[in-house]
């Protein structure tokens, strides 16, 4: 399992994500919990803007496209 790593510059050093196993923000079960740790997150604006053009994946507690499914 992957982790979001730690950033020390720009925005994404101070996203609430930072350290969280990055697949919670790539799977279907995991929704509510990426939302939830997106719900107050100081620079959801920023990741929001920054993933408007992924396909996949969690931005900003905005789901992107489609989410895997676990099998």
């Amino acid at each position: 399992m992957g982790y979001l790593k730690n950033r020390e510059s720009g925005w994404t050093s101070r996203a609430a994500c930072k350290g969280e196993p990055v697949e919670i923000f790539y799977k279907k079960k995991y929704l509510k919990i990426a939302q939830r740790i997106c719900s107050g997150c100081v620079v959801k604006k920023e990741c929001g803007l920054a993933g408007r053009k992924e396909k996949f994946g969690v931005w900003g507690g905005i789901p992107r496209g489609w989410l895997r499914e676990e099998k």
